[in-house]
This record gives C-alpha cells, structure tokens and sequence, in this order.
C-alpha cells in the first residue's frame, strides 16, 4: 500500500489540471490595447540563473497562447484559466499600446491554484503622435 502511494505522489504532478494566471497590470491598464499571454513548460535548457532564455521570434511553438484586445484600455488583472501538468513554465507577456509593444517573460511554477504575474512596472513606449500633412488651400 506504501508503494502504491508512492508511486501516485510521484505521477500526480504530471497530470494536466486545472490552473489560473493572472497577470496584473496596475496602472498601465488604461494604456493596454491587446495582452498576449504564451507559456511552454520549461525544462532546463529554457531557464539560466532563473531567467527565461531569449526565444527565437521565427519558433511559434508554444503549449499555449491567448490574446485579449480591448477598445478602451485592459482591466487591472487579467485571468486566463489553462489546462497543464504541476511544474515550471516560461510565460511571455507581450503588450500592445497606442506607442506599441513590449515583451516580458517570466518563469513561474504551477502548483494548482492561481499564479499572478505583475508586469505593473513593465515600460511601454510612448504613444505615437500623428503627424498631419500641410492642409493647403
């Protein structure tokens, strides 16, 4: 009976269940136009000294990805229930406001439950301001 206890301890982990997250975006939230939350699981090779390695932008392989666009600015938490196995994951957060985007990527831990990542401090570029052409007669 030991043994089999054991042995389910170590297969729990690895089965897909539920998971949540959140990723608070303070006060840059009236400036967010779209949020592209992407996660893989990460395995040693992604992960240096605890932060994520750079990802070549030409590999679109991601376990998951999820975008929200908004007409009048994002709420301040954002919530994305996903469906993956107890472990390490490298989570890419890219932004896109009225300047234009900016990427975050984070390394976070599945446990169940909730994981909230806080991109508050995350700089975006300044908007854009529009140039008009010379109106003429």
């Amino acid at each position: 009976m030991a043994a089999l206890a054991v042995a389910a301890a170590s297969f729990l982990p690895k089965i897909p269940r539920d998971q949540t997250i959140r990723v608070e975006l303070g006060n840059l939230a009236p400036r967010v136009a779209a949020l592209t939350i992407r996660w893989e699981s990460a395995t040693g090779d992604e992960i240096k000294g605890g932060i994520p390695r750079p990802r070549d932008a030409n590999i679109e392989d991601w376990t998951g990805e999820v975008t929200f666009r908004y007409e009048n600015g994002a709420p301040r938490v954002i919530e994305q229930k996903i469906h993956a196995a107890d472990g390490d994951y490298v989570v890419e957060i890219e932004i896109e406001s009225m300047g234009g985007r900016a990427t975050t990527a984070k390394t976070i831990s599945l446990a169940g439950g909730g994981t909230t990542i806080d991109v508050a401090d995350l700089a975006l570029p300044a908007p854009r301001e529009i140039e008009m052409g010379d109106a003429g007669p």
